[in-house]
């Protein structure tokens, strides 16, 4: 069974709630999760270590799929989603 949890961190992106729903997820889950977010949103995410896609090319926008990881977590990148959307899954 796939479990999903989707929030919005555009307020700043509030990097701190970000970490803190994954911990919750993981520890409720007890499994591997994958990040989906915006190319905007995984633009401006800081610590994310991005693999796949350059943050300063002007085709960011438009990338998808495996971008990276973010705190060991395989991250990708949805344009179908809005600034500061997350999806775990």
């Amino acid at each position: 069974m796939v479990y999903s949890m989707k929030f919005n961190i555009a307020n700043k992106l509030d990097i701190e709630d970000l970490n803190h729903k994954i911990d919750c997820y993981s520890n409720i889950y007890h499994s591997n999760l994958y990040i989906f977010m915006s190319p905007k949103t995984l633009k401006n995410v800081p610590t994310l270590k991005l693999e796949y896609c350059e943050r300063d090319e002007d085709s960011f926008d438009e990338c998808a799929g495996l971008t990276g990881f973010y705190q060991g977590y395989k991250v990708f990148s949805d344009p179908t989603m809005e600034y500061g959307d997350v999806e775990l899954r």
